[in-house]
């Protein structure tokens, strides 16, 4: 249901399923994507925000674990292939992401 959540961008469903009923935010779907993922992939800004500043998600080293060697792409490199431009601004004005990296 987080996965699920996070990728409607349904951010009272995600802070409830994380607060309440105990989610983690290291889960992640079998394309190896986490809520945080997910939810820049779909340019879902409000629901990026709440994960940056209310839990311990770290979108300058979470990684997806698709490509070689597991080492994945980062929620910065996903939304910026996606062309999520707010969710890219938000990642670097707000959680210190690195665009040059």
């Amino acid at each position: 249901p987080l996965l699920f959540a996070a990728r409607q961008g349904q951010v009272r469903v995600v802070e409830w399923l994380i607060k309440t009923a105990g989610c983690d935010t290291a889960q992640r779907e079998m394309f190896g994507d986490t809520a945080l993922i997910v939810a820049a992939i779909n340019g879902k800004v409000e629901t990026v925000l709440w994960l940056i500043t209310n839990t311990n998600c770290d979108p300058k080293t979470e990684r997806n674990k698709k490509g070689d060697n597991n080492k994945g792409r980062t929620a910065l490199l996903v939304a910026a292939e996606k062309g999520e431009v707010e969710v890219m601004k938000l990642l670097i004005n707000k959680a210190g992401c690195d665009p040059k990296t």
